[in-house]
C-alpha cells in the first residue's frame, strides 16, 4: 500500500478513535479485524463504490450493509462511512480498519501473534503458550493458530515485534550457520 494512503488512513483512524475510542469494546475490535480481513480478501467488492452513478447515500448504505451489518459493528461507524463518502475516500475503509486495529492494540496493550506448530496443539497447550507470551511481553495476547508441518517437530510464535522459534529446522539452521562461519 502506498505510504501516502497509509498516512491518510492513519489520520482517519486516529480522529475516529479520538471521538469514539471509548465506545469501542474488545468484541468490536475483533469484529473490526474480521472486517479488515474480509475487505482485504475481497477488494473488488468495494471497487464499484467508485462509480459516479451511485449517490452518496447509496454508497453509505452499501458500506453499512457490507461492513456494519455483516460484522456487527456499532452504529456510530456510519459517521465514518459518511465522512469517507463525502471526501471521496470510501476505498480507504480497509486500511482505515487496519490502522484502527493497530492503534487499539497499542492503546490497550494487546499484542497479536501467529502461532504455528508442526502438529495440532490442544487447547490446553495453546493456553500455556498464550500465558508464556503474556508473561514474556507484558501484554494481553491474541493469536491466530495454524499447523505448519515444515517446522519439523517444533513451534513458532511471531508478532510484529517478537519472534520465538523452537524447532528442529531452526536448530539445524543455527548449526549450519555456526559451521559456515
Amino acid at each position: 500500500m502506498n505510504s501516502a494512503f497509509q498516512t491518510v488512513a492513519n489520520r482517519y483512524a486516529k480522529a475516529f478513535l479520538a471521538v469514539f475510542g471509548k465506545n469501542i469494546s474488545f468484541d468490536d475490535f475483533e469484529n473490526i479485524q474480521l472486517a479488515h480481513d474480509y475487505l482485504n480478501r475481497h477488494k473488488k467488492e468495494l471497487y464499484f463504490l467508485r462509480l459516479p452513478m451511485l449517490s452518496k447515500e447509496q454508497k453509505v448504505t452499501v458500506l453499512e450493509k457490507i461492513v456494519t451489518k455483516l460484522f456487527n459493528l456499532p452504529d456510530f461507524f456510519k459517521k465514518l462511512y459518511i465522512l469517507l463518502v463525502q471526501d471521496k475516500r470510501e476505498q480507504f475503509i480497509g486500511i482505515i480498519f487496519q490502522s484502527l486495529c493497530q492503534l487499539y492494540q497499542k492503546q490497550h496493550n494487546i499484542e497479536s501473534f501467529i502461532i504455528e506448530s508442526s502438529t495440532e496443539l490442544s487447547s490446553l497447550e495453546l493456553k500455556k503458550i498464550k500465558l508464556f507470551l503474556a508473561r514474556a511481553t507484558g501484554a494481553d495476547i491474541i493469536y491466530k493458530y495454524r499447523v505448519n508441518p515444515t517446522l519439523l517437530a517444533g513451534l513458532r510464535m511471531q508478532s510484529n515485534t517478537n519472534y520465538w522459534e523452537y524447532s528442529i529446522k531452526q536448530q539445524l539452521q543455527t548449526i549450519k550457520q555456526e559451521l559456515t562461519q
